[in-house]
């Protein structure tokens, strides 16, 4: 079920973007507008504006919705590429509409040489799937190279988004919890493996987690991708929530994805680093922060880690190993 991104043969002339679990991304749709917390700080309003002030003609109207025409006639050169679909908009926002979407979708069928990745927070909308999937009109199938997911920030988006995207018809179905605003379980969308002994992720299992699906005739999730929030006034990411999704992703044998600590990277664990309370680091403004498991910024708490604001980039380690695991192709349930 499992593989690492360190064994993709995937060159620098391939990666046009930085988001590392994907190889390219394509932008038939530009632009937004927010509809949760998840929102507040979102990187690619801040880029469509930079864009626009650089003269780009695509973006010439800044963030508003656009749907562009020419975008369905590129050419995808090579094979085996994940492409995300849309990472300077959303594909089921209310502004692109019906036709426009069935294109893409026709586009995607048209390139089985490559995997294409959409990501939604409108899992609301998902439903359009579900009645072109039922229509005697239109001819959909869960498309062999589409991977569908929904964003989530907290536990109140996953309980609302999720059970959408196990209604709908997909290949694959995951889940990206960025910027993740607090610890959320997961487990009860996933189903496990049957039990095995010896190291969770080496040995081989009998019994796939999309077969348990299939058998209980319910729909679990495929992956799970994790990050934190980067940019002006991004929010830290504590460690133990990130170690709990992980887990969760260990116990039912899915592959866990951790993209990026964020603009704040962590750098003291009170509880391991100080338990006597007695060489606190001190907070500055803009610099140095500390938050609780809870999300709390306060002194008092449990579980109290400190982090640093910092433009480098690093890799996104926990606990000293870099968690890179992708789903591997599968057919369609």
């Amino acid at each position: 079920m499992l593989h690492n991104a360190d064994e993709k043969q995937v060159g620098v002339k391939m990666s046009k973007t930085k988001i590392d679990w994907c190889d390219e991304v394509w932008n038939p749709v530009t632009g937004c507008s927010k509809v949760s917390e998840g929102c507040q700080n979102c990187y690619a309003e801040k880029m469509a504006n930079r864009l626009q002030k650089m003269g780009l003609y695509k973006y010439r109207n800044g963030f508003k919705v656009e749907c562009h025409d020419e975008e369905l006639s590129r050419k995808f050169s090579g094979k085996g590429k994940r492409i995300f679909v849309n990472s300077m908009s959303d594909l089921f926002h209310d502004d692109v509409y019906p036709s426009f979407l069935l294109r893409v979708l026709a586009v995607i069928r048209s390139n089985p040489q490559h995997t294409f990745i959409v990501l939604t927070k409108r899992a609301k909308d998902l439903y359009f799937l579900n009645y072109i999937a039922k229509s005697s009109d239109v001819e959909y199938q869960a498309l062999p190279n589409l991977w569908l997911g929904v964003s989530v920030e907290n536990q109140s988006a996953a309980d609302e988004r999720i059970p959408l995207l196990l209604q709908t018809p997909a290949t694959l179905r995951f889940v990206s919890v960025e910027p993740m605003l607090e610890g959320i379980n997961l487990s009860k969308y996933m189903f496990s493996s049957k039990p095995v002994t010896g190291s969770l992720f080496n040995n081989p299992i009998t019994t796939s987690v999309r077969e348990i699906a299939e058998i209980s005739g319910l729909a679990s999730l495929d992956w799970v991708i994790c990050g934190g929030e980067s940019g002006t006034n991004a929010r830290p990411l504590h460690p133990d929530w990130v170690r709990s999704l992980r887990d969760q992703c260990a116990s039912a044998r899915l592959p866990f994805f951790f993209k990026q600590w964020g603009q704040w990277e962590p750098f003291y664990d009170r509880d391991v680093d100080d338990p006597d309370w007695r060489n606190i680091p001190a907070e500055i403004p803009g610099k140095v922060c500390r938050i609780n498991i809870v999300g709390g910024q306060g002194f008092h708490g449990k579980r109290i880690v400190y982090f640093r604001k910092s433009k480098i980039e690093h890799l996104p380690l926990l606990d000293g190993e870099r968690w890179n695991q992708f789903p591997k192709n599968v057919s369609a349930k």
